[in-house]
């Protein structure tokens, strides 16, 4: 019968670490696309649940909604990446 070999782990040092291999760049363009989902997720509930209102369509209002909860979502994203930039990678606060 053959043996199976037992589990090796290897670690690898030459990797950079999550705090190394931060880029600032794509940290920076991360930030600015959050923030204009929120800015445009915000608009768009806005918008939708006061046409949606006004023309007394749920399917409209319904959207406005979700588009709202599409904003705290993305102020989630905006927290994660506020937290990356200042080096806090291991520490999960409670609202993520």
């Amino acid at each position: 019968m053959p043996t199976s070999a037992p589990n090796v782990y290897v670690t690898r040092t030459d990797e950079p670490s999550m705090s190394q291999a931060r880029n600032p760049r794509g940290i920076t363009l991360a930030l600015f696309l959050a923030v204009i989902t929120i800015v445009y997720n915000l608009a768009e509930g806005i918008i939708s649940i006061g046409f949606g209102s006004s023309d007394e369509t749920i399917t409209l209002f319904g959207f406005g909604l979700d588009s709202l909860i599409e904003v705290i979502s993305g102020i989630g994203i905006v927290h994660l990446v506020l937290r990356i930039r200042a080096g806090k990678n291991e520490d999960r606060d409670r609202f993520e």
